[in-house]
């Protein structure tokens, strides 16, 4: 009988492996093929202050185009802010999607393999039963 649990065993173990297998045929993306965040930078020369040797406080002589620089920098931050902001949202609940998915396959996976476990240990207990029945029948013929 010990030659026997063996190979169910071993067989068990080869059965399972289509089960666990189950999601796994599907395309499952990876890291690389979820897209970089395509939100343009803000300028930072626009920024950079021009040397001047007047000092001028007001929109004329120098201190204009300078301040119109600024202003466009200013546009291009907050478009650059709101642009990563939305990208991180996305990102985000994307995340929570693929761990949801991967959860429910687990779990899928996992009562699949359990009500397997659960048929074959009935049938394998049934069958040693029945073993040991053929061997006490053959045992009270032989008294």
């Amino acid at each position: 009988m010990g030659k026997c649990t063996t190979p169910v065993v071993f067989s068990l173990l080869i059965g399972l492996l289509p089960a666990a297998a189950l999601g796994q045929g599907e395309a499952i993306s990876t890291a690389s093929d979820y897209p970089d965040p395509q939100c343009p930078r803000p300028d930072v020369k626009l920024i950079k202050p021009g040397y001047t040797h007047v000092g001028n406080i007001d929109d004329s002589g120098p201190v204009a185009p300078y301040n119109q620089k600024v202003k466009a920098y200013n546009r291009e931050a907050q478009d650059y802010d709101a642009c990563m902001h939305a990208y991180i949202d996305t990102a985000n609940a994307e995340l929570k999607r693929v761990q949801t998915d991967a959860n429910e396959r687990i779990h899928q996976i996992s009562d699949a393999a359990n009500a397997r476990l659960k048929q074959i240990e009935a049938k394998l207990a049934a069958a040693v039963q029945d073993a040991n029945q053929v061997a006490q029948d053959e045992a009270e013929k032989h008294k």
